[in-house]
């Protein structure tokens, strides 16, 4: 009929079951992102498997984390499964876990390898699988690694590059340019360097060189406010002399001098034996060789006419010498080439003079070559020549 019971209505306190890992509401970055070196964390809040929320504390929780280098997937045991089945030990590491006493736990961890990885919130030998991403921290010097050789041998005026990769302080790769270590460079060599620094995509710094004068040189690449050398540094820059150019070369004569001070004509007696020396240098003017089809010619010419070509006498590779000896007087264009390139300054004059006079081709000439009558006046002519019949 309705009648209350004794004691009746009766307050009734429904605690919750125990907790449910399925159940409990997680969230916080560490769920799925982390940073290499950074601890990161996520809030775990206790439910029961019928949604109640736990207000006390002391659960069994642990959490665990397992790396994925291979990209493949961890099973229970802390092995890494690729895409081909074959199972490779991982790296397993253990988390902290902080009770905040009212059914609330903070969970922290932090991986160092960049990458996937797998962060496992653990209940009495049950999972809760989380997966996340470690991005690599910012590069750092000390961890900067040289991709390729510390020494370069380069023809000079080429291009040489040294790679720089920039990592972590754990030795992960950091190919972000935003905010990264900056890098310089210092060279020292026997000249000026023409280098510069680019930082590209792929966590990679690139440092171009290009050196004109031949010789060794030292490029120690810094970064970092205090200005620390990379590992390795400095790296080592040789370069050396390119193919002999005609506009280069040097050329030095004997046996001719210039006929004014002012001009570029070059006087020679007639029968003396002239001697171009001819010494290598690269179009950056640095001591070189000439290489097998550098061939040195030197010739003297009239109208047009090739009247003789200096012999080469041969020598060692870094000096070319040529001699020749002009016996006839006269206005001659001397051409001096490296293959079909003209040397600095040739083609130039080349004004050939009668040596001295020899009695043995003078020419006589008048009337008193026939006869001469006495008393009369008779009239002889002499025409003074050198020993080649050049007349003076």
């Amino acid at each position: 009929d309705g009648v209350n019971l004794p004691r009746s209505p009766m307050n009734v306190d429904v605690a919750p079951e125990e907790i449910c890992l399925a159940a409990c509401q997680i969230q916080g970055a560490g769920t799925h992102r982390a940073v290499a070196g950074e601890r990161a964390s996520f809030v775990v809040e206790a439910h029961d498997a019928r949604g109640n929320r736990l207000v006390s504390g002391e659960a069994p929780l642990s959490v665990i984390v397992r790396t994925l280098r291979g990209g493949g997937a961890v099973d229970r045991s802390g092995m890494n499964t690729g895409a081909s089945g074959e199972k490779r030990e991982e790296d397993v590491t253990r988390g902290q876990i902080l009770d905040y006493g009212n059914g609330a736990y903070e969970a922290s961890y932090v991986v160092r390898t960049a990458g996937p990885y797998e962060v496992a919130l653990v209940l009495m030998g049950e999972e809760l699988v989380m997966k996340g991403t470690c991005e690599p921290g910012p590069a750092v010097v000390p961890g900067c690694v040289l991709l390729g050789d510390a020494v370069l041998d380069l023809e000079v005026g080429a291009k040489g590059v040294f790679t720089i990769e920039r990592r972590d302080a754990y030795g992960n790769v950091a190919p972000s340019r935003q905010g990264q270590v900056k890098l310089r460079y210092v060279a020292d060599g026997p000249g000026d360097v023409d280098a510069h620094v680019v930082d590209c995509a792929e966590g990679r710094s690139e440092v171009y060189a290009t050196a004109k004068v031949a010789g060794r040189y030292f490029i120690t690449v810094v970064g970092g406010d205090d200005q620390v050398p990379v590992p390795g540094s400095p790296f080592e820059l040789v370069a050396y002399p390119g193919a002999a150019a005609a506009t280069a070369s040097v050329t030095s004569v004997y046996g001719a001098q210039l006929a004014s001070p002012d001009a570029d004509v070059l006087a020679a007696v007639a029968g003396d034996e002239i001697t171009l020396t001819v010494s290598p240098r690269d179009k950056f003017g640095n001591k070189t060789v000439f290489g097998p089809g550098a061939r040195v010619k030197v010739t003297a010419v009239v109208d047009g006419d090739e009247r003789l070509e200096f012999e080469d006498r041969g020598g060692p590779r870094a000096e070319a010498t040529l001699r020749g000896a002009l016996t006839a007087a006269g206005s001659y264009l001397l051409r001096a080439t490296i293959g079909d390139e003209p040397l600095a300054g040739y083609p130039r004059i080349l004004q050939v003079v009668p040596g001295a006079t020899d009695p043995r081709r003078c020419v006589l000439f008048g009337d008193a070559l026939s006869g001469v009558d006495c008393g009369s006046r008779a009239s002889l002519t002499m025409h003074a020549a050198d020993r080649f019949g050049n007349l003076r």
